[in-house]
Order: C-alpha cells, then structure tokens, then sequence
C-alpha cells in the first residue's frame, strides 16, 4: 500500500497515513470494516476456499468462471453491479468538474491519503477530498454487498442477479440522507458543517435547481442523487482507456 502511495505525487505515505486514512470520520463503520479486512486479506474469498478441503469450487467466480478475488469483485467482474456502479460514480465525479482517474485495488484500500492527492500540483480542496471518500468507499462497499446478497443470499440460483435498475436505486441515496440528518444541531460538536455537505453533493443531486437552498433542514424534502447520471456518455473505462486526468502516477 506505501508502495503505491509513493507513486502519486503529494500522497501522504507512511504507515500511519494510511490505518488513520481508513478510519476517517467521512467513512461509515461498516466501510470501515470492510476496507480493514480488506487490506489485511481477511474477507473469505478466492484463495482462501483452496485450503479448505471439499470447498475448492468456492474459490471460482460462479459468474465469470475464474478464480475470485477482492480486486475480480470490486473492478473486474461481469455480473450485474460492478460496472454499473463505477459508471455512475464517474459521470458525478466529471461533475465536479474533476476529470476520472483510472481505479485500482489499493486507490479504494488506501481510500484517505488517497483522497488528498487528487488535484495536480495542489491539494485537493476539503469538499472535493471528502466527496471522493464518500463516493469509492461506497461504490465499493456496495458492490461488495450486491456480491454477497448474489453468492451467498442466492447461492442455489446461479442465475440470479440484482436488475440494474435496483442497483441505481440503492446507490449513495442513504449516505445522503446520513449526511443530512448529521448536520443536526443534537450531534452538538460531532455535528457536520452544513455547508461542507452542501458543497460535497452539489452538482450530483435530483432536481437541484428546484431545492431549498439548505436542502439539508428540510426533513419533509426527499433528496436523492440525480438519476441522469445512470445515463450520461462514458468517454472512458474506469480501469484505462482514453480519459484525461490531473492525477499523474510515475513509472
């Protein structure tokens, strides 16, 4: 993981940035819990099923039918989730006016010092680093869940998989929601700032234009992320492809 973070300039490196970067406030525990097992192997899938007798075959992708991993799962695998998610994920990040940098396993593990080296030649301002923590860790927590709602939930039809359409539906519509009722003055200190959850959702929420300016104290006014973003022009792949991007990697 230190290894990949000397590769990107202005990228806090030390073994310390990173557990404290995992465990940062914007990441919800469950997050939190996954990205650990994540990064100390802990998660029982692919090679961890070779070395149980009689349970080989779980060590297989049933779907794309090579052999599983936390990588495969997260950026690789064909069944339904995955690239729907990351598509999504990078027409809001074009939003920002950011452009998309290509994913890698350790980019989502190393999610917090990853987060403040985004910008070239500056830091990464605190709104932006703090929406792209929100929008990897819960991209990829939720492909993780759709993953084990298909392979263990439905594990006796291999044939089933979530619609597309259920997909968008669960995609960051309740971190909004978290965000919103965070910002309640009975959080006391732990309150979030207002304006910082304003600014991390701008540009990437339903009907914008038509909600208060403070969307965030009105309880009775459903706030959810803009649906168009299922549907926007993809000019690149998340893991290549032709996209220009203001993170430069060395080598």
């Amino acid at each position: 993981a230190r290894g990949h973070l000397h590769t990107i300039p202005g990228a806090e490196s030390e073994e310390h940035d990173v557990w404290r970067g995992m465990r940062h406030k914007d990441l919800r525990r469950s997050v939190v819990d996954f990205l650990w097992k994540g990064m100390h192997e802990a998660h029982r899938i692919g090679r961890f099923w070779l070395k149980v007798p009689g349970h080989e075959e779980r060590a297989i992708c049933s779907h794309c039918h090579e052999q599983d991993s936390l990588e495969h799962i997260l950026l690789h695998c064909s069944a339904t989730g995955q690239r729907e998610i990351w598509a999504m994920a990078q027409a809001a990040w074009r939003r920002k006016g950011v452009d998309w940098a290509p994913l890698r396993l350790l980019d989502i593990l190393t999610i917090g010092p990853r987060s403040r080296a985004l910008v070239r030649d500056k830091p990464t301002p605190g709104h932006l680093a703090r929406f792209w923590r929100v929008l990897v860790s819960e991209s990829a927590h939720l492909i993780w869940r759709l993953r084990c709602e298909r392979v263990i939930g439905r594990g006796d039809d291999e044939h089933w998989q979530q619609t597309p359409a259920s997909v968008e539906a669960r995609w960051l519509s309740s971190r909004i929601r978290q965000d919103a009722i965070g910002t309640s003055h009975k959080h006391g200190r732990l309150a979030l700032k207002k304006s910082l959850v304003l600014q991390t959702w701008k540009h990437v929420i339903e009907n914008e234009d038509k909600l208060p300016a403070d969307w965030t104290s009105q309880r009775k006014v459903l706030v959810g992320i803009d649906p168009g973003l299922a549907s926007e022009p993809n000019p690149g792949n998340h893991r290549g492809g032709c996209m220009r991007t203001y993170v430069y990697e060395k080598g």
